[in-house]
């Protein structure tokens, strides 16, 4: 999947004839873009439950990925300078546990309630679940802490709106977290 970036040709000067041209260039050079220096995307994680979200201030921690979205690289600073590295690929949500445990993921790195915990009941099924722009990651810190992380981007949106990037994840320490790219 290839996140659309507009840029505007110099060479177009009058609206009516160069609308066509302007779209071919921008998406040629989105393309070549996307292609050549991959897809690098800050982000955050906002702590929602856990001992890191009853600190005064609430700590924020800045991710980096990369690549388009079907595979790539994710880093994570976390508390106390502690760098995180991992991978990220896509992959397709799990379907609602129907307490089968032979039919779904362990309990361990079965994410399915934190979505509904970060971003309210039944989310996860209304927007997460089918949707074919989802993706897994996990990160290991240099200091032990491991993150497993799920993101997705909404299909509904126009090509020129924004990339919107949500996701959850939790950590080895009992933390959950908002993630939004």
């Amino acid at each position: 999947m290839l996140f659309r970036i507009d840029v505007k040709c110099r060479k177009c000067t009058n609206r009516e004839t160069s609308s066509s041209h302007e779209k071919q260039t921008s998406t040629s050079r989105s393309l070549s873009g996307n292609l050549s220096r991959g897809w690098l995307r800050r982000g955050r994680l906002y702590p929602v439950r856990g001992p890191y979200s009853t600190q005064s201030p609430v700590p924020v921690f800045i991710a980096k990925a990369s690549g388009i979205f079907n595979s790539g690289n994710i880093s994570v600073v976390l508390e106390n300078g502690e760098k995180g590295k991992g991978r990220w690929v896509r992959a397709q949500a799990d379907p609602v546990s129907t307490g089968d445990s032979a039919s779904s993921r362990s309990a361990a790195t079965n994410l399915t309630s934190v979505w509904d915990t970060v971003y309210g009941q039944g989310f996860y099924v209304s927007h997460v679940l089918g949707n074919n722009l989802f993706a897994r990651a996990e990160v290991n810190g240099d200091r032990g802490t491991t993150l497993q992380m799920e993101m997705y981007r909404s299909a509904g949106g126009s090509e020129d709106s924004p990339i919107n990037i949500k996701g959850v994840a939790r950590d080895n320490k009992s933390n959950v977290y908002k993630v939004v790219f």
